[in-house]
């Protein structure tokens, strides 16, 4: 069974969700992250620490939207907590 994290943000003002998938049979066997409705995408863990895989994705998601105007659905500037 796979681990899910997700979240509804705002990105440049439009409703997203922000996801990432850890594992399937381990923690670190099938990691992705996803954007809204784009395509997962898929990263290396060698870790099985589901609080270490959970911040690599974090910090993959915030590459990706990196210099893009992220906020909660009220509002509230997102502060990836």
């Amino acid at each position: 069974m796979s681990i899910h994290w997700i979240r509804n943000v705002l990105v440049e003002g439009e409703k997203t969700t922000i996801e990432l998938r850890l594992g399937d049979r381990k923690i670190g066997d099938r990691c992705y992250f996803r954007i809204g409705t784009g395509l997962e995408q898929w990263f290396p863990t060698e870790s099985e620490d589901r609080d270490q895989v959970t911040k690599e994705g974090i910090e993959k998601l915030k590459e990706h939207l990196k210099g893009k105007k992220l906020n909660y659905p009220d509002g509230r500037p997102y502060d990836w907590k």
